[in-house]
């Protein structure tokens, strides 16, 4: 009988033994779970926290560089005259290290009584793209015909930084019905900025997406000095992806996907730097 009750004893200890190792396994599981969750839900908390800081230094590179575009287009409007070295020493000024594929162009606005004296004055600068300096109209066809002015009014391209290569971009006049005219005419009519919608590469000109900063040049009227004239206007494209290649560190590329939108609708996305 003694033995018997030893035995007994004996068993429950073990009995006792697993059930405290299996009360013990099931808690640390549980609190290493609950360890797991906590930590991925901290992680996700960080980089959501990452993202919204990474969103909002995208968004102030992009109101950085509209504010440059109206830095350079306030000097153009304190000068009665700008030749095309002031008009690159105003970009260097504003631009301490001018941004790769970005493109500044002045167009003005020349009352066509003034036109000859507006070309003469043009042709003072240096270079062959100024000393034969005309207005012209450029169609849809690559021809060159004479100018059409519109209220009076040509809308010349007279500098760009950098320079181009192509004879007729300087001197053209933009027609109204072009795409250029169609961003240009409404910020010259309501004297206000715009930034527009994305555009697609242009031969030439831009080869990836980007997007255009329009900023009117204001002069003070001298007869009314409340009221201001549009001298014209300064138009810089932008690259898109630049917003994010300025901002983003490397290592973060490969952690985040970005999407922006226009007013369109149109999306863009990086790092695959594609719209649609």
């Amino acid at each position: 009988m003694p033995t018997k009750s030893k035995n007994t004893v004996s068993n429950k200890s073990i009995y006792y033994s697993i059930l405290v190792l299996l009360i013990g396994i099931l808690c640390s599981s549980n609190i290493y779970r609950t360890a797991l969750s906590n930590e991925k839900a901290d992680t996700v908390n960080k980089l959501q926290q990452h993202a919204a800081t990474n969103a909002k230094d995208i968004e102030t590179e992009f109101r950085r560089s509209f504010f440059q575009v109206s830095a350079v287009a306030n000097l153009f409007a304190s000068s009665t005259w700008v030749t095309n070295a002031e008009f690159v020493a105003f970009i260097n000024r504003v631009f301490p290290d001018f941004p790769e594929g970005r493109r500044l162009t002045s167009i003005q606005r020349v009352p066509v009584d003034n036109a000859n004296e507006f070309i003469a004055k043009i042709r003072e600068n240096p270079g062959t793209e100024y000393s034969h300096f005309s207005i012209f109209n450029f169609t849809s066809t690559d021809q060159v015909i004479a100018p059409q002015a519109i209220d009076g009014l040509y809308s010349v391209i007279s500098y760009t930084y950098p320079e181009i290569k192509n004879l007729n971009f300087i001197g053209k006049n933009i027609s109204a019905d072009s795409t250029i005219g169609s961003l240009i005419y409404p910020v010259m009519a309501s004297e206000y900025p715009i930034v527009s919608n994305f555009s697609r590469p242009v031969k030439v000109i831009q080869d990836e997406p980007f997007v255009l900063h329009i900023y009117p040049i204001l002069t003070t009227n001298p007869q009314n000095l409340v009221a201001q004239n549009v001298a014209g206007v300064i138009v810089s494209n932008q690259r898109i992806h630049s917003l994010f290649s300025n901002t983003l560190l490397n290592d973060e590329v490969e952690k985040f996907k970005y999407v922006i939108s226009d007013q369109q609708n149109t999306h863009y996305y990086y790092p695959e730097k594609i719209d649609h």
